[in-house]
């Protein structure tokens, strides 16, 4: 993993450990996640339109970490690894002499792309009712290129002298926005579940040579996130 991603997780890991020093009603938990999403690549190229875009679907796994304070107001952070891309279909069509379509070819690309990514998102909690909530929330993402494969017609196409992986930025600025419910069965445990996107928020290419007309490339996922969290130090009870 990017050495760097780990660097940020642990200086959001102190900064939460010296809050919790200062403001002794902060809560921290920890869980893991799950994330169904639909993904899309898009303005790969200039003259992508002869290519028509086909539903891609990926996944994301992860490791979340947490601080509750204020009963209203979290702030989250945590590690995925997001498997993501973008197919595309091209289609020609034969004609015989009378011009009337007799085969049709479907030529298939598809980008196989994998990051790590390191959300930063602050969080409105909205009470429902004792061991309910809703949330929404937003915030930047980091996401750090892992792997990058072209794929054409089932072929895998393999660079001699740059691969596919370096024309892309190795670091991709998002952002992301979500809502979601949250249940708390007992004091320490909690389970999730939101829907969520995220779109880059500069060009993710990173080839030198563009044209004059070249539109900047975004990712974008959206999806279903759902898990589990264990907090530490749930609130304690005031006896009467």
């Amino acid at each position: 993993m990017n050495p760097f991603c780990w660097r940020l997780l642990f200086l959001f890991m102190m900064s939460i450990l010296l809050h919790l020093k200062v403001n002794a009603q902060a809560r921290v938990s920890i869980g893991i996640e799950q994330i169904a999403q639909r993904t899309a690549y898009l303005n790969r190229q200039v003259k992508l339109s002869n290519y028509e875009l086909e539903p891609t679907w990926g996944r994301a796994t992860g490791i979340q970490v947490r601080m509750d304070w204020r009963k209203k107001i979290a702030i989250q952070s945590g590690i995925l690894i997001s498997q993501q891309g973008q197919k595309y279909s091209y289609n020609v069509a034969d004609k015989d002499s009378l011009g009337n379509p007799i085969t049709r070819y479907l030529y298939t690309r598809r980008f196989d792309l994998s990051y790590y990514k390191v959300p930063l998102t602050f969080h409105l909690k909205i009470p429902i009712s004792s061991s309910f909530h809703a949330e929404v929330f937003s915030g930047p993402q980091f996401a750090f290129m892992q792997n990058a494969v072209y794929v054409l017609d089932a072929d895998t196409i393999v660079r001699k002298n740059m691969s596919f992986q370096e024309t892309f930025e190795p670091m991709d600025w998002q952002w992301i926005n979500g809502l979601g419910i949250v249940g708390s069965p007992t004091p320490h445990f909690y389970f999730f579940i939101s829907a969520r996107m995220d779109i880059s928020m500069l060009d993710a290419d990173n080839r030198k040579f563009k044209s004059s007309l070249w539109v900047p490339s975004k990712n974008f996922t959206a999806g279903v996130s759902f898990g589990l969290r264990y907090q530490i130090n749930p609130p304690k009870k005031v006896k009467i």
